[in-house]
């Protein structure tokens, strides 16, 4: 069987991913004190983060979506709808979806019809010999997930290709899972790490934190 990391499609996704590989340790900890910041003035000093965790990924998603939409990310493309971070890559159209981390890793897809549909996608070895097959944008058919982990300010970014919608409380199955937001140069050089056998444990601190329920699509997704 052929090894997922020496794949040419696992190549190309790294390498559309490298924009984001570069603004994501960027604009997470702006857009974390931003976040923490509007918090306190609204809820008057009394609104910890820690007590408020879903409001607090939520408004930091969206932090982060304007700070990708100001920069003008070129080759990328945001999903209009603003209650979530999706990109589209304009030239492998490759799909990317941002969530908080949880203790899944990562999350299942829940009952969500349209999350069911992108979890369960086929493996990247039948993916790779579809995309020889030839298409304008190689990598259309490709939904990865970058999740994310906090810790005190310091941002940890995790990008999985899922193979199945796994069931709460584990998490979805995976054939990819790579570090992104890191030194260029440990980017281009690290190896992948498969999970579709294994159970990552995520620090109980990061509990659970899902796309709102009205998730969004991508044409007939």
């Amino acid at each position: 069987m052929a090894d997922v990391d020496d794949l040419y499609i696992t190549k190309m996704i790294r390498k559309t991913m490298l924009p984001l590989n570069q603004i994501l340790p960027a604009i997470a900890p702006l857009a974390a004190r931003r976040t923490i910041d509007a918090m306190d003035t609204l809820g008057a000093g009394q609104m910890d983060p820690r007590r408020y965790p879903k409001i607090y990924a939520d408004m930091l998603l969206a932090s982060m979506r304007s700070d990708i939409e100001s920069s003008g990310l070129e080759g990328w493309r945001l999903k209009k709808q603003t209650n979530c971070l999706h990109l589209v890559n304009e030239d492998t159209g490759l799909y990317v979806r941002m969530l908080k981390e949880s203790r899944q890793a990562p999350p299942s897809a829940g009952h969500n019809k349209t999350r069911r549909i992108a979890w369960a996608q086929p493996g990247l070895i039948q993916q790779d010999e579809l995309m020889l097959e030839g298409t304008n944008q190689p990598l259309s058919h490709v939904r990865m997930i970058i999740a994310w982990v906090e810790d005190k300010g310091d941002f940890q970014f995790t990008a999985y290709h899922t193979i199945g919608t796994g069931k709460y409380p584990h998490g979805a199955p995976t054939d990819l899972a790579f570090s992104i937001g890191i030194e260029e140069d440990e980017y281009l050089h690290s190896s992948f790490t498969s999970t579709q056998d294994e159970e990552i444990i995520i620090p109980k601190a990061n509990l659970i934190i899902t796309e709102p329920s009205t998730s969004t699509s991508i044409g007939h997704e």
